[in-house]
């Protein structure tokens, strides 16, 4: 297979000499189809994948999905637990990112929906779905923003 590499990609992190992440000719492909493309990403990949979307003639439904930092650190390490020895240092490095920028991270954009760790992700899916079918985003400032 083709190594991308990091100008190709829209968000991407290096994992045992791999770069995973949001490769940019998948989400163009995405965009232009008549429909609703879904995607998880961090806060980084917020403006170039708006940008994006733009381009395309396309609205960015952002969503910040967020908890306690202790409960994202236990995620994070439960699932170090189970990754080979040699991914050490990606995980040493994303436990460094969420110490370091967890509050910047949830200030980083005009999110348009945030969901909280008391929050099922059931409950947040019907949040978004509603929100799409009304066109509108009520934010928590009881501000009204048109989705189109």
């Amino acid at each position: 297979a083709e190594r991308l590499d990091r100008q190709q990609m829209i968000e991407c992190d290096e994992v045992a000499g791999h770069l995973y992440g949001l490769e940019r000719a998948a989400v163009t492909r995405v965009l232009t189809l008549p429909r609703v493309g879904v995607t998880v990403v961090t806060p980084n990949a917020v403006a170039p994948l708006r940008a994006l979307c733009e381009e395309h003639g396309r609205r960015l439904l952002t969503v910040y999905l967020d908890d306690e930092p202790s409960v994202l650190m236990a995620r994070l390490l439960e699932r170090y637990r189970h990754e080979p020895f040699e991914l050490t240092a990606h995980y040493a490095r994303r436990a460094l990112q969420l110490l370091v920028h967890h509050e910047r991270w949830r200030r980083a954009h005009d999110y348009a929906l945030v969901g909280s760790g008391s929050e099922s992700l059931d409950t947040l899916a019907a949040r978004v779905r509603h929100t799409v079918r009304e066109g509108r985003v009520i934010r928590h400032d009881r501000s009204v923003e048109a989705l189109h």
